[in-house]
């Protein structure tokens, strides 16, 4: 009868652990990369590319005194106009990236979506990647917004692929499924370019 008490009490122990552990999501595991990115907020209204440039570009050169301003007068200013409001197309993007680095760094862009795996080795190496996302009216691109992905992060219970990104519209962190963020349904975008450097 001792013995019978004995193992009754172990199988509960053992219920109450195993069911703490459901509770507590025990069994999963959470892979995260991160890079530690300071937002910044764009300046003007279409600068998200120059502001993204700057962010990513400080994160690999920190001591940079160069600025989204300074990319912009880099690329666009004008003894008339030093500053103009232009969105930057992706090869601006790069150019932008490479002027804050004082070009210590090669930066590239592709015009396609990124697989999660190839932004998860980005990050886990301690390059934060700019991702744009595109308005599109059926086909056409009618637009887009250029932010700056920092962190990666896989649950293996739920099988849920994430990722993070300051915006540049208010520089603040946000946080989404990778699918939400290729697809639109997290903030109207498509994911569709990436500038990068390894």
């Amino acid at each position: 009868m001792k013995l019978l008490k004995k193992i009754l009490t172990v199988v509960f122990m053992l219920a109450v652990l195993i069911n703490e552990m459901r509770e507590n999501n025990i069994y999963a595991t959470e892979t995260t990369h991160i890079v530690t990115v300071y937002g910044v907020v764009q300046a003007k209204s279409n600068w998200c590319w120059a502001a993204s440039a700057e962010m990513a570009g400080k994160v690999l050169y920190p001591t940079s005194g160069r600025d989204q301003w300074s990319a912009v007068h880099a690329i666009y200013g004008t003894t008339t106009d030093p500053y103009p409001n232009y969105a930057g197309t992706l090869s601006d993007s790069v150019t932008a990236s490479e002027h804050i680095v004082y070009n210590n760094y090669d930066f590239y862009s592709i015009i396609n979506t990124w697989l999660f795996s190839q932004l998860d080795i980005e990050i886990e190496n301690g390059h934060p990647v700019q991702t744009a996302g595109g308005y599109y009216s059926g086909n056409i691109r009618m637009g887009g917004h250029m932010v700056v992905t920092y962190l990666t992060r896989y649950n293996s219970s739920s099988d849920t692929y994430y990722i993070g990104y300051v915006d540049p519209f208010d520089g603040n962190a946000k946080y989404c499924t990778y699918d939400a963020f290729c697809d639109g349904t997290y903030n109207g975008r498509t994911f569709d370019q990436v500038v990068y450097t390894h």
